[in-house]
């Protein structure tokens, strides 16, 4: 699902590229915007590869270019527009930002959780030096 993410985020780009050819697509142009680095959104594009607060950064950034994030998110979004109706209202923002930052935290507990349990389970070689 990473890999599918990354290429849909990507499409996005290319799909703003293509619908508003005077302004600047670029991946370092979107870096500079968001506070990221070019080289972390070419690698979430690329393979989904980064950190929840990179994915939800760029979430953030398209859904207020105007797109979807179901789009994004869902698996089968065939049914899903890819952009969404309207001007998008600084009070919806407010309540897709507070949802986005719950589902940050409640995916942090959950791997913080399963990390744990994975590193119990690895069992600890005998003859390791501590």
């Amino acid at each position: 699902m990473k890999h599918l993410i990354g290429k849909r985020l990507a499409h996005l780009r290319g799909e703003l590229a293509a619908q508003h050819p005077d302004q600047n697509w670029s991946q370092a142009s979107i870096a500079e915007e968001t506070g990221l680095t070019q080289n972390i959104i070419a690698r979430m594009e690329l393979n989904g590869a980064g950190t929840i607060e990179t994915f939800l950064t760029l979430t953030q950034f398209f859904y207020r270019k105007g797109c979807n994030p179901a789009w994004i998110l869902l698996e089968n979004n065939a049914e899903v527009p890819m952009l969404l109706d309207a001007e998008v209202k600084a009070e919806d923002l407010a309540k897709d930002r507070s949802f986005l930052v719950s589902l940050k935290h409640q995916l942090e507990h959950y791997l913080d959780d399963n990390t744990s349990t994975l590193k119990d389970s690895v069992p600890k070689d005998s003859a390791a030096v501590e």
